[in-house]
């Protein structure tokens, strides 16, 4: 899906900046591929925060299975120190590839557990992620990562839900035993076979069982990032 830009920008100076704009330069490791402006921001005074956008002119990721790198750069018409100049920048890293659908890429910063939220304490409680189907494909798997806090005697397994005026389950997985710490600790892919529907949106989900056992409540921890939550 052609992607759109934004950035959260403040004034940390004591005077006011003018013509503020936010610039994206997205690489493929060799080459430019794309180089968007924003809209100036007129005026923004000291201790000022401003939203600069690039939706007038998305990046269509191409085919091509690449890593990018994509370069968030704001300036202005005043002229900055060096020293002031280095949080004008930011990076974000994307890769187009053959197989995987992710936000995470492989990394978690953290963990969550359907436990964490109303009603998930207990067995067969669901926690994952939506994803938007541009083009039909076929579900093979879905991984997550389950964290070595994760109980003894629970176990996962993996569900695809098409979204409609509900969620109505097409694929479920074998479940997975988390009976020894070498089943923790590590990322795990679940088999999974499910067609994928051009312009549809399914959701990816994680079931959890066996949390109703033991003194207090035992749970299972997935391997999270602040975005994907």
């Amino acid at each position: 899906a052609p992607l759109t830009f934004r950035a959260t920008t403040s004034n940390q100076g004591t005077s006011a900046q003018t013509n503020v704009i936010l610039n994206v330069n997205i690489s493929n490791g060799s080459s430019s591929v794309y180089s968007q402006t924003s809209a100036a921001t007129a005026s923004l005074p000291s201790g000022g925060v401003d939203t600069l956008s690039i939706t007038t002119t998305p990046f269509p990721p191409p085919s091509t299975i690449a890593s990018y790198t994509a370069r968030f750069r704001v300036s202005q018409t005043e002229t900055e120190l060096p020293t002031d100049s280095v949080n004008n920048w930011v990076t974000k890293s994307f890769a187009v590839t053959d197989t995987i659908y992710a936000r995470d890429n492989g990394i978690r910063s953290g963990t969550t557990s359907p436990n964490k939220y109303s009603g998930g304490d207990v067995d067969n409680s669901r926690i994952g992620n939506i994803y938007e189907i541009y083009t039909a494909a076929t579900a093979s798997s879905i991984s997550a990562f389950i964290d070595s806090a994760t109980a003894l005697g629970t176990t996962i397994q993996a569900k695809i839900y098409s979204l409609g005026s509900s969620f109505t389950e097409i694929a479920a997985s074998a479940t997975y035993g988390i009976n020894s710490n070498a089943n923790k600790g590590r990322w795990v892919s679940l088999p999974i076979s499910a067609a994928l529907q051009q312009d549809s949106t399914y959701l990816a989900a994680i079931i959890t069982t066996g949390v109703l056992s033991g003194t207090p409540n035992i749970y299972v921890y997935l391997g999270a990032d602040g975005a994907t939550e």
